[in-house]
């Protein structure tokens, strides 16, 4: 989600580059979007205690959210193809979207 192996993202424009975590500061959250990822990964609340409550998430503060974790959320088509999800481990809880796979009929 940041450009590591993806040009479009690498090679975009960001405003604000040079002032967040080195590595961290690029994405697109439609690029994202548009390769339909299984799963997608909140860095700041990938791991939790207990679960992480799925009406929260629209809530983070935004400097805890990378760019394309901030546009992700504003996308009608990511909130209706993908569920927030807790899953317990041993240890921690593991929060993610999941995408909600819908196959047409043949």
């Amino acid at each position: 989600m940041w450009g590591l192996d993806h040009r479009g993202i690498a090679r975009r424009t960001i405003p604000t580059m040079g002032g967040g975590l080195p590595g961290h500061e690029k994405g697109d959250g439609r690029a994202v979007l548009a390769v339909q990822p299984d799963v997608v990964l909140f860095t700041a609340v990938r791991f939790t205690r207990e679960p992480f409550p799925a009406d929260r998430v629209a809530h983070l503060p935004p400097e805890t959210l990378s760019v394309s974790e901030r546009e992700l959320l504003a996308l009608p088509e990511f909130r209706q193809d993908y569920r927030w999800r807790s899953v317990a481990l041993q240890s921690a809880t593991l929060n993610f979207f999941e995408r909600q796979v819908t196959r047409e009929a043949h």
